[in-house]
This record gives C-alpha cells, sequence and structure tokens, in this order.
C-alpha cells in the first residue's frame, strides 16, 4: 500500500488577537462556552523544521491563518520569506489591522495570495462585525490601498482579496462593501454566509433575501473584479 501524504496546510502562527469578532472562537461569544483560548506563539525555529518536513514530504503550499492573526506573530516577515525559500506556495488570511512595512513588502513578495477580512461597509458595521472601534475600518482600507500599490510598483501578480462574514446585522452592507473592494482595486471579495439557527423560520427568511443580495453582488463583477461565494452553504 502507498501512503497518501496531504500536499497543502493551514498553520496557525499565533492564536493572540486584536480584534474580537462576536462570532469567532477564539475571541467572541463562543468563548464564553469553549473556554478562553491560550494566548500563545508558534516557537520560530520548530516552525521552520516543520516547514521543511512539510516541503520534504511532499507538501505544496501552506496558509498562514487563525487562531489569532497572522499580522500579530512576531516573526511574520522571516516565516513568509522562509516559506517562499522553501518552494511552497502560500496565502495568508489577516484582519489588515496591523501591517508592520517589512511585512508588507514580504508578503508582496512571498504569498499567492492574501485575503483581508473587510466585513463592513463603513465604521458603525466594521464595530459591530470586529468588536473593535469603528474608525479601525480606515486603517484597514488605506492597508489594503498600500498592498496595491506596493504590488504595482513591484509588478508582483499576487492576488489580492477581502472578506464579508454576513449575518443579521451585516447583511445590509455587504453590496456597498462589494462596490468599495472594486474601487480599491482587490480581485475578488469572498461572500460568506453564517447563520446561527439552520431550519429556523426566520432563517429560512434571511436565506431567501441572502441570496437575493448574492445575485445583486454578482452585478458589480468585471474583467479585473470577481464576487465569490459559496453555493451550497445557504
Amino acid at each position: 500500500t502507498r501512503t497518501t501524504f496531504p500536499i497543502a496546510f493551514d498553520i496557525d502562527l499565533t492564536n493572540l488577537c486584536n480584534h474580537r469578532c462576536p462570532h469567532c472562537c477564539g475571541t467572541g461569544e463562543l468563548t464564553k462556552i469553549s473556554g478562553q483560548m491560550d494566548k500563545t506563539h508558534q516557537d520560530f525555529e520548530r516552525l521552520k523544521k516543520l516547514l521543511a518536513e512539510i516541503k520534504e514530504l511532499g507538501g505544496r503550499s501552506v496558509t498562514y491563518a487563525g487562531g489569532g492573526d497572522p499580522s500579530l506573530y512576531p516573526h511574520l516577515a522571516e516565516v513568509l520569506r522562509y516559506t517562499k525559500s522553501m518552494g511552497l506556495d502560500m496565502g495568508m488570511y489577516t484582519n489588515g489591522h496591523i501591517l508592520k512595512e517589512e511585512c508588507l513588502d514580504a508578503m508582496i513578495d512571498c504569498c499567492t495570495w492574501i485575503r483581508i477580512s473587510l466585513d463592513a461597509d463603513g465604521p458603525q458595521m466594521y464595530q459591530i462585525a470586529h468588536g473593535v472601534p469603528g474608525q479601525i475600518f480606515f486603517t484597514v482600507l488605506n492597508n489594503i490601498k498600500r498592498l496595491i500599490e506596493k504590488r504595482k510598483a513591484k509588478q508582483s501578480k499576487v492576488t489580492i482579496a477581502t472578506c464579508f462574514l454576513i449575518g443579521p446585522k451585516t447583511l445590509h452592507g455587504a453590496y456597498n462593501a462589494a462596490q468599495l473592494s472594486r474601487e480599491l482595486g482587490v480581485d475578488y471579495i469572498r461572500i460568506r454566509p453564517y447563520f446561527q439557527k439552520p431550519g429556523d423560520d426566520s432563517t429560512r427568511i434571511e436565506i431567501d433575501e441572502t441570496l437575493k443580495l448574492l445575485e445583486k453582488c454578482k452585478e458589480l463583477e468585471t474583467e479585473n473584479f470577481k464576487v465569490s461565494y459559496p453555493k451550497h452553504r445557504v
């Protein structure tokens, strides 16, 4: 028999996060049930050995996600460059709040794709979705612009996207967020429906409204901008 080894890996660099999204299993309401996650970082030297092992055994790609937010990992730029040196493709999820210059450069130089959690069309909704002061919304927009500018300056082919988690309190902002994402110059927005009580009558109404909204968002697509969402989740 032949042993099958995974080719794609998700790695949480840290459990630390500077946001308090209500439905997050690490920092939000669910922690009241499951308990707070340990606030730890991956050991940098062990991580380098792990990446070498992944490559040696046939791994092809790594996604850095959370856990917490990868941007809070103290060796993020080094990790991205080391991963690249291993010949591994990589993607990264981040809330986009705190991105140091060296990290921005490493993200553009090394990543195959980057996805920023926007989840709002303005500061008021951002505060609801991320549990932080709404003004941070503008910081995130500025960091997205910086990524786009660096991609152009470096003539990089990295794919840059935003994502939007929709629920009853944020549903109405998805279209404007998609429009804003297009104006920022990202390649696509990924819209992810979220429902807490499947099968409930009110949820059925939410689903119907969401389907109509997703179809409307699709109208924003151009040759250079796409609207993506899971077709079997609603």
